[in-house]
C-alpha cells in the first residue's frame, strides 16, 4: 500500500521532466493530513506499446475518518486525463479512477523502449492537503524510426499537388493497418502490397485537396491495426504538416548579420528561384529600413543586400521584391536582420582595463 507522497517522487526520471509544460498543474508542498492511498501494483502499468489513448485503472482509498472531496486532478504533463474529473470518498471507501495517457509524447525513436513516469495530483477541496502519486512503466515504439510527414514548402503554382508517399517501418510484423488523416487538405491511404504476406514495412500515400491556402497546415495521422504474432491490437497517431507558398522564393530566405560596430556595412547575396522552374523576371527591388540598400546583379534573378549598422540593438528591415510571373505579379518580402551592435575595438580595450 502506498500513501500519497507530499511531493513528486524522486524517481520521476527524465521523461516526466521532459513532459512538463507551462500549464501543467504544479505540486506545491503541503502538510500531511488527508490519507488517500493506492495499492503499489496500481502505479506500475508495466511494458506497453505506444498509443495516444492508454487507459489505466487506479483504485483510490480514503483511510481517514472524514469524507474527502477531490475537486480536480493535476499532473506533471499535458498528456493526462482523469475520469471522473471529481469525486467524493466516504471514510474507508474505495473508488476507481481511469487515467488516460497519451504515450506518443514520450518517444524520440532512438531507443527500443523508454521508461515513463507521470505524477498525478488529487486536489482536495476545502483542505490544504495536496499529495501526488507517480505512475510509471515502459513504452515500446511501434515504428523503427520517426517518418517524415512534413510536406513542403510546396508551390501554389503547382496545384493541384501530386500525391506523395512515405514509408512506415514497424518494429514487428503486422497483420492489418489502417490510416486516417484529420486534415481537410490531406487524405491518406495505405498503398496495397503485391501479396498478402505478413510484412513490417508499409507505404502510405498522401493525397492533397485541389486547392490549399497559403501557409502551414498541421495534421494528425492515426494508425490502427493488429500485430501478427502474438496477435494484438495497436493504435497511435503521428504529427505532420503541409506547407504551401508562392512559387518564387528567396535563397537564403533571409539576410542575417551578426552583431557589428556602428557604421560598419555587411552584405549578403540573395537569389530568387521558381520552385516549379517557371520563367519570371524581377520588376523592382525596394529596401525598407534605415541603412539598407539593395543592388541588382546584372539581369540575373539575384541581388546584393547591404546593411549599414545603425544605433540600436537588433534591427529588422526587409527588401520587397516584385516579380513578373505567368499570369501576373508576385511580391516577396526578404527579411534583413542585424542581431545587434558591438562597441568598437578601442572601446572594448578600454572596458577590459
Amino acid at each position: 500500500m502506498v500513501i500519497i507522497a507530499a511531493t513528486f517522487a524522486a524517481g520521476a526520471g527524465v521523461v516526466a521532466a521532459r513532459w512538463m509544460k507551462q500549464n501543467a498543474e504544479p505540486a506545491p508542498p503541503a502538510p500531511e493530513q488527508t490519507l488517500l492511498t493506492v495499492d503499489s501494483s496500481s502505479l506500475d502499468f508495466g511494458e506497453v506499446w505506444e498509443t495516444d489513448k492508454f487507459d489505466w485503472a487506479v483504485p483510490v482509498t480514503n483511510r481517514s475518518a472524514n469524507s474527502v472531496d477531490i475537486s480536480r486532478w493535476g499532473s506533471s504533463c499535458n498528456c493526462t486525463a482523469v475520469q471522473p474529473s471529481s469525486l467524493r470518498l466516504s471514510p474507508g471507501e474505495t473508488k476507481t479512477i481511469t487515467v488516460r495517457l497519451d504515450l506518443t509524447q514520450t518517444l524520440y525513436y532512438q531507443q527500443a523502449a523508454q521508461p515513463v513516469a507521470v505524477s498525478l495530483l488529487p486536489i482536495v477541496a476545502e483542505q490544504n492537503s495536496r499529495r501526488s502519486w507517480q505512475l510509471s512503466g515502459t513504452v515500446k515504439p511501434l515504428l523503427r524510426k520517426q517518418p517524415n510527414l512534413v510536406f513542403g514548402p510546396l508551390s501554389a503554382a503547382a496545384q493541384p499537388l501530386s500525391p506523395l508517399q512515405t514509408a512506415l517501418s514497424f518494429v514487428q510484423p503486422i497483420e492489418t493497418v489502417s490510416v486516417e488523416c484529420d486534415s481537410p487538405y490531406v487524405t491518406a491511404v495505405v498503398v496495397p502490397s503485391r501479396d498478402d504476406a505478413v510484412r513490417s514495412d508499409v507505404r502510405v500515400e498522401f493525397r492533397f485537396a485541389r486547392t490549399i491556402p497559403f501557409g502551414t497546415h498541421p495534421f494528425k495521422l492515426a494508425l490502427r491495426g493488429t500485430f501478427s504474432s502474438p496477435r494484438s491490437e495497436y493504435s497511435t497517431q503521428l504529427q505532420g504538416n503541409v506547407s504551401v507558398v508562392t512559387d518564387v522564393q528567396a535563397q537564403p530566405a533571409e539576410a542575417l548579420f551578426a552583431a557589428r560596430t556602428v557604421g560598419e556595412t555587411c552584405e549578403e547575396e540573395i537569389r530568387l528561384i521558381s520552385l516549379t522552374g517557371r520563367p519570371f523576371r524581377i520588376e523592382s527591388l525596394t529596401p525598407q529600413g534605415a541603412g539598407l540598400t539593395v543592388q541588382r546583379v546584372n539581369d540575373e534573378p539575384r541581388f546584393v543586400v547591404r546593411q549599414q549598422i545603425v544605433e540600436g540593438s537588433q534591427t529588422k528591415n526587409s527588401v520587397v521584391a516584385v516579380v513578373v510571373v505567368e499570369g501576373g505579379k508576385q511580391a516577396l518580402t526578404v527579411p534583413v536582420i542585424s542581431t545587434g551592435v558591438v562597441p568598437p575595438p578601442t572601446a572594448r580595450k578600454g572596458t577590459e582595463k
